[in-house]
């Protein structure tokens, strides 16, 4: 699993806080699953809104549980495509709003006009 969303950048300090944390536990309960949800909680236990968080994450894989480990695979590789899509996507709005709210004369409106431009290229080459 690791190997598919190796290339998901995540965001969110909170998601980045825990994924780091289950790359390091991983190893201490020798991948047993039981064993990380605890040590999870115990690594969290003075913040309440990780806690949370991974509460929510629990409850989310729980409907994982029965897929074949095709099936599995399949899902994680649509959801990692999607979440780099939602990236790149988000990314080209910034750069969109960023070059409108400048002048045309601007150099940095050359730049992010260039950005743009080869943002365009790599998702349409990406999407053929």
């Amino acid at each position: 699993m690791q190997e598919s969303i190796k290339d998901i950048k995540f965001i969110d300090k909170n998601l980045i806080i825990i994924k780091q944390t289950i790359d390091k536990l991983l190893y201490e309960v020798n991948n047993n699953v039981e064993n990380l949800i605890q040590s999870l909680y115990i690594q969290f236990s003075e913040d309440n809104q990780l806690k949370d968080i991974i509460t929510d994450l629990i409850y989310i894989a729980d409907s994982f549980k029965n897929l074949t480990e095709k099936d599995f695979k399949a899902v994680i590789k649509e959801n990692a495509r999607k979440i780099q899509q939602f990236h790149a996507d988000n990314e080209k709005k910034e750069i969109i709003s960023k070059y409108k709210n400048l002048s045309d004369d601007d150099v940095e409106s050359m730049q992010y006009q260039m950005q743009l431009r080869e943002k365009l290229k790599k998702q349409i080459t990406i999407g053929e």
